[in-house]
């Protein structure tokens, strides 16, 4: 009696063991390809840093480059650099509604909260209704309630 039921309990057993293995390796491929992914998207900002750090040289008066440097370099965290990139580029550029938007994210991530409402609000007047506009006006709500929050109480 035993011998028949391993005949039924076998295959199912090999079944089930397939399906776990495939499923198991369909999970280390996915995550292999994730690794990959990511690996790519280092190496894919790397190159463009470099290149943008190249382009920048050869053409320091192109405000353009400036501020996709100084984008690309507040994505990294590199808060400083971007900074003076954006600086740079609202130097050249000073009615860019976009470069001053970046420029005073870049001021408000460093800390510089006075001078990060000053170049919002010159954001801000440069494009009142538009996509820079608008999102110059919530950095500037942002920026009001953590001066607000910073004041020491009077009394």
């Amino acid at each position: 009696m035993l011998a028949g039921w391993w005949h039924v309990f076998l295959p199912v057993v090999i079944v089930l063991l397939v399906l776990v293995v495939a499923a198991v390796l369909r999970y280390l491929k996915r995550e292999k390809a994730a690794a990959t992914i990511l690996s790519w998207a280092e190496w894919t900002t790397g190159a463009r840093l470099y290149m943008l750090q190249k382009a920048v040289e050869r053409e320091p008066g192109n405000a353009r480059l400036h501020s996709e440097l100084g984008a690309l370099l507040l994505t990294l965290g590199r808060v400083a650099e971007a900074v003076a990139e954006l600086e740079q580029a609202a130097k050249l550029e000073p009615g860019d509604a976009r470069v001053l938007l970046l420029f005073g994210q870049a001021l408000k991530r460093r800390g510089q909260l006075q001078q990060a409402l000053l170049v919002l609000q010159r954001s801000l007047e440069r494009d009142p209704h538009g996509r820079q506009g608008r999102a110059a006006r919530k950095e500037i709500d942002s920026i009001s309630q953590l001066l607000v929050h910073r004041q020491p109480p009077t009394g």
